[in-house]
């Protein structure tokens, strides 16, 4: 299941800590 964060990105990989420096995000285009 992809989860989005308040800024409206998709949650790649929500192993690692949600640190805007080195989690991997996709820009929603809906």
């Amino acid at each position: 299941l992809v989860q989005t964060d308040n800024a409206g990105y998709a949650i790649l990989n929500t192993d690692i800590p949600l640190d805007a420096d080195n989690y991997h995000v996709l820009r929603l285009t809906t």
